[in-house]
């Protein structure tokens, strides 16, 4: 192959062409070239996906209309055909990426009329309202508590994203045609989410129509698709649409950016499966009576048990706090301010053993949980988990060689940081299998006379917020982590620490809303 076009200065000329074009290298390619055919690559496929969605969202209203569409939209074969989608659309995030003008005009249009519109007209026209008697169950019936994890992941994006709006309408306005798409394009996803939060609140009291039962199964794939290619762009675009907004406080934009990104890659994915659930649920029609549930009658008991586990969980709040006065070199605190955080780990651990060995565990039949979210859920974790037991790895060789290293003056915070990365992720594995293990809904009913159970829950609930807020202080005060990100120099062990660290922030949401509503159950 003339080696490799000596050197990979290859020459694409061919002796049987008659010459129609001539020899061109590789390397003589000009920017102007090169910044053509990135052009033309990326409006190819921001077309090609906005034509896939023109065409899913003409299926499903013909299917309105036309029997044979709404059967075919509903037949398994749809799944490759959102497979091939997915391939155009995920390539679409990749290649537009550093494109702002083909991002903001694709997004802005995708999530006005499949985000907003079609949601709205597809939960008007395929969902009625459970009437008494009826035999079928209301869609949130088999998960009763998502309903409000989704609220309580949509708040608090809301409430960034409406700050982040703000400082993009206060923000230098250099280009009134860009400035004005990106304030449209905020306002948009702004809007989104507590429209989507408000509809599928709506959607979880009712069943869906007879006549438009297919229609209902294609119409949650759609919206289930949306917030996959949505979940996949928060990982590839959401650093340049923090930038947006205007902030320019590095420090600041850092902590909040990371925040941000775990409380969005959970919202999405988890939305992406719970409509992807509720399709298939249609699919496989369950006529169980949804008044003859039986409610659980509360039992009076008293609250100090609770109050004892709340105060002792708001003790937690101390470790999260020590380690930033140490890192941040405030008062008179040692290395081993980072002994409280490993003790509030070896808590949960302590207090989690006890909820598996002393309670009764059995779902039954009826308090079914969405086992895609579990799987979610733990995937996170896992991610989280391999951080943790890396830096462990790293920090640790680094306290055994600090005499070959001139940069560590504090062996002894080195060593305790390795120690606490240990724990950190033995407790992240723990909580894994917990999560897995308790039941929100059936736990509280099962377990009724287990009055430690009030101590014990709020007490780990506010533990996971602990751990919430001291990896949040580690990663942008504590001098460890920072060192540790500038000298890892492969390229999967990067991208491990990159998504690691928000998916398990996003772990860690997870778990604390899971055993909030179980504090909220126990009365």
């Amino acid at each position: 192959m003339n080696q490799l076009g000596e050197k990979y200065n290859i020459i694409y000329t061919d002796p049987s062409d008659d010459q129609r074009f001539a020899p061109v290298s590789c390397s003589s390619a000009t920017p102007k070239d090169l910044n053509n055919t990135r052009l033309a690559s990326q409006i190819l496929f921001a077309c090609g996906s906005g034509v896939f969605y023109l065409v899913i969202l003409t299926f499903s209203i013909c299917g309105v209309c036309f029997k044979n569409f709404a059967r075919l939209s509903s037949s398994r074969g749809t799944f490759f055909v959102f497979f091939i989608g997915a391939l155009v659309a995920s390539i679409n995030v990749f290649t537009n990426s550093d494109n702002l003008d083909a991002k903001l005009y694709f997004r802005c249009s995708l999530v006005f009329f499949v985000g907003m519109v079609y949601i709205l007209f597809g939960a008007l026209l395929f969902f009625q309202f459970r009437e008494e008697g009826a035999n079928e169950q209301a869609l949130g019936g088999q998960q009763p508590f998502m309903g409000a994890f989704v609220g309580f992941l949509t708040f608090p994006l809301f409430v960034l994203e409406l700050v982040f709006c703000l400082l993009a309408l206060g923000g230098p306005n250099s280009d009134s045609d860009r400035h004005s798409l990106t304030i449209l394009h905020t306002i948009l996803y702004l809007l989104q989410k507590p429209v989507q939060l408000a509809i599928y609140l709506c959607l979880r009291r009712k069943i869906p129509r007879e006549v438009y039962r297919e229609n209902a199964q294609f119409y949650f794939r759609i919206i289930s698709f949306f917030n996959l290619i949505e979940w996949l762009d928060s990982q590839v675009n959401e650093n340049a649409d923090f930038l947006l907004s205007g902030i320019n406080d590095t420090s600041m934009s850092c902590v909040w950016l990371v925040i941000y990104k775990a409380l969005i890659i959970d919202y999405r994915l988890l939305c992406c499966l719970l409509f992807l659930e509720h399709s298939l649920e249609i699919e496989v029609i369950q006529n169980q009576q949804g008044d003859d549930r039986g409610r659980r009658n509360v039992r009076d008991r008293g609250g100090f048990k609770k109050c004892s586990g709340i105060f002792a969980g708001f003790m937690c709040l101390i470790a999260p706090i020590l380690c930033g006065l140490y890192s941040a070199h405030k008062g008179n605190i040692g290395a081993s301010a980072q002994v409280s955080a490993m003790l509030v780990q070896i808590a949960i651990i302590i207090s989690g053993s006890y909820l598996l060995l002393k309670n009764n565990l059995e779902a039954g039949e009826n308090n079914r949980e969405s086992s895609a979210v579990k799987i979610m859920v733990c995937c996170f974790g896992a991610l989280g988990f391999l951080c943790w037991i890396t830096q462990a790895v790293i920090s640790g060789y680094w306290a055994a060689t600090a005499h070959d290293r001139k940069d560590i003056r504090d062996l002894d915070y080195v060593a305790w940081h390795s120690g606490k990365f240990v724990v950190r992720g033995i407790s992240t594995a723990f909580l894994m299998y917990l999560f897995t293990m308790v039941n929100a809904q059936a736990f509280p009913q099962q377990n009724r006379d287990m009055e430690n159970n009030d101590f014990v829950v709020p007490f780990i609930m506010l533990g996971v917020l602990s751990t919430f807020i001291e990896t949040l202080v580690d990663q942008y005060v504590g001098a460890i982590d920072s060192t540790i990100r500038c000298e890892i120099t492969d390229q999967s062990l990067k991208i491990l620490l990159e998504a690691g660290l928000p998916m398990y922030l996003g772990f860690l949401v997870h778990v604390f809303l899971h055993f909030f509503s179980i504090a909220i159950e126990l009365g």
